[in-house]
């Protein structure tokens, strides 16, 4: 009974110790494998399971090495934070010491010379260690386009060689930095880089120990695929390190903006009349002015009567003044104002000035203006009858103007009488010099555009001959045109009156002679009805009573016979 109770010990205790080992075998077992995973490392195809054929090991083993590619998808990398709260912006663009950091700026600088400007960034870049222009388009001067350069920077200058770019300019349109946290990002990378490489080492021990052309093609297209792979994601961070490592600028180089005035005259500015003067502005550089101001200046001989396009009139500085806002790059357009000329006694000067808050390319051509110059022109008109009998009173009409600018002042209008001409009278004031043998009408002030007339009377004391009568106008003022300021009237004197004949001549109208055709056709008509209707029964009648007369005397002879 010792015996037996000693053997069933001994094998409860052999039983014991088998389950101990199983137990601990499997723990270990399983620890191995949940480390092969997390690892990228799949087991050997002698750890596994004996297959039923080699064919079935080898799909085995290549199910077991392509563990790690499956993982790309959805790599487990060890994080001490969710991927969450990774993604949420951080604040204040603050990061950790050991953070990967990408950063990048924009500038928009306005400049007065951008290829200046190019050189001078040249200069500056190539005082930072590691740092190069990597693209540019310098545009030549008057493309409306800016000229554009994309600088990379090492990362610990960025902020030193936006301060350099922003000293360069004249105006700073626009700035924008941004600082992105790719952490997480690149851990991944790097993760899913050694899962891939890890899978690669095991593709090529399996491929060392295929033993047939089925399994070698299988696991060298395998390999293929796997290393295209680490090619894709080494180049993804060798890019995303470039990144980090060199902060991207780029920038934009705008020359000021180049404001021009121009002052015109619609029409000729005369005296007491009304003028739309147009104000045409433009911007012809490549970025809008702010805040531009347009202003005419009136001097005080002008009155102004309105404006177009909202201008105020300030009466007591005596401006109008447009708030033009922002002028964009290209831009022109046209104000008027309309202008009554009071007083023309002198030049007057229009002066109109654009100016804006931008810096300017070129300030000389921010102000125009026009000189308004008068002048009087006076002009001569006369009517009187081309001939006249001798001892006939004669009226001569002379018309006189200012077809100037200006009014005339001191106006005086004189006619020389000839030998053979007799003052009779004048009419509107004028009085005849016996010794000067002239007719002088004082007529004072002529103003621009009036126009007005005189007549005098003279007597022709000649039978015959042309007679002349010169008459001039002129007044205190130079005359702008002084071809028209003298005439002459022409006088043909006669023995007798012939004005109530009606004879026609060849300098006659055409119309005169066409009448005077009419009415000889007329008259040619008339007769040749008169002969067809009674001439020609009455010749008729006339040969029958001579056929009747001969007849007669026949009858006569032979009775006498």
């Amino acid at each position: 009974m010792g015996k037996i109770l000693v053997v069933l010990g001994g094998l409860l205790l052999v039983l014991g110790g088998a389950v101990v080992v199983v137990v601990l075998f499997f723990t270990f077992a399983g620890i191995s494998q949940e480390e092969s995973a997390y690892l990228g490392y799949a087991a050997l195809p002698d750890t596994m399971a004996p297959a039923d054929s080699e064919s079935e090991m080898l799909e085995e083993s290549l199910a077991a090495a392509e563990a790690p590619a499956a993982e790309v998808a959805q790599p487990r990398v060890a994080s001490s934070a969710p991927r969450a709260a990774a993604a949420a912006p951080l604040p204040n663009a603050s990061f950790a010491s050991d953070a990967r950091v990408i950063r990048n700026g924009i500038l928009t600088l306005v400049v007065q010379n951008p290829a200046t400007a190019v050189h001078d960034i040249e200069q500056i870049i190539a005082r930072i260690p590691g740092a190069f222009v990597a693209a540019g388009a310098v545009r030549q001067a008057g493309d409306p386009q800016p000229t554009s350069l994309t600088l990379r920077v090492p990362v610990e200058s960025f902020d030193q060689a936006m301060a350099a770019l922003r000293a360069l300019a004249e105006e700073v349109l626009a700035e924008q930095t941004t600082a992105r946290d790719v952490t997480e990002e690149y851990t991944d990378l790097d993760a899913r880089l050694r899962n891939l490489q890890a899978a690669e080492t095991q593709l090529l021990a399996l491929l060392e120990r295929a033993d047939t052309v089925e399994d070698l093609l299988k696991i060298e297209n395998r390999l293929a695929e796997v290393r295209q792979e680490i090619e894709q994601l080494q180049g993804r961070l060798n890019v995303l390190i470039d990144r980090i490592a060199l902060a991207t600028i780029h920038v934009l180089l705008h020359a000021p903006p180049d404001l021009s005035v121009v002052v015109a005259a619609e029409s000729l500015p005369a005296a007491h009349s009304v003028t739309a003067f147009a104000v045409a502005y433009r911007n012809d550089g490549s970025v809008s002015a702010r805040d531009a101001r347009l202003t005419l200046y009136v001097p005080e001989r002008l009155s102004v009567l309105d404006m177009s396009q909202g201008g105020v009139y300030d009466p007591i500085s005596r401006e109008i003044s447009w708030a033009l806002s922002d002028i964009p790059a290209g831009v022109a357009d046209t104000v008027y104002v309309h202008l009554r000329v009071e007083s023309a006694e002198a030049d007057i000067q229009l002066r109109a000035e654009i100016q804006s808050a931008s810096a300017e390319a070129d300030s000389a051509n921010n102000a125009a203006g026009i000189t308004l110059s008068f002048a009087p022109d006076l002009a001569l008109e006369v009517d009187s009858r081309a001939a006249a009998a001798q001892g006939s009173e004669v009226p001569v009409w002379i018309l006189y103007s200012n077809v100037g600018t200006a009014d005339a002042t001191d106006v005086t209008l004189q006619a020389a009488l000839p030998e053979g001409v007799t003052f009779v009278r004048a009419d509107f004031g004028g009085s005849y010099d016996r010794e000067a043998g002239t007719v002088v009408w004082k007529l004072g002030r002529l103003q621009a555009g009036e126009t007005q007339q005189v007549r005098m009377y003279v007597r022709v004391d000649v039978a015959e001959g042309r007679l002349q009568i010169p008459i001039a106008i002129s007044a205190e003022q130079a005359d702008a045109v002084a071809f028209n300021d003298r005439t002459d009237v022409f006088l043909t004197a006669l023995r007798e009156d012939v004005s109530s004949r009606s004879l026609w001549q060849p300098g006659q109208t055409i119309a005169a002679s066409i009448a005077a055709l009419i009415v000889v056709a007329q008259g040619a008509v008339n007769v040749l009805i008169w002969v067809l209707t009674f001439g020609i029964p009455l010749a008729v009648i006339g040969l029958l009573a001579l056929g009747v007369r001969a007849g007669l005397r026949r009858v006569r002879r032979s009775d006498e016979s």
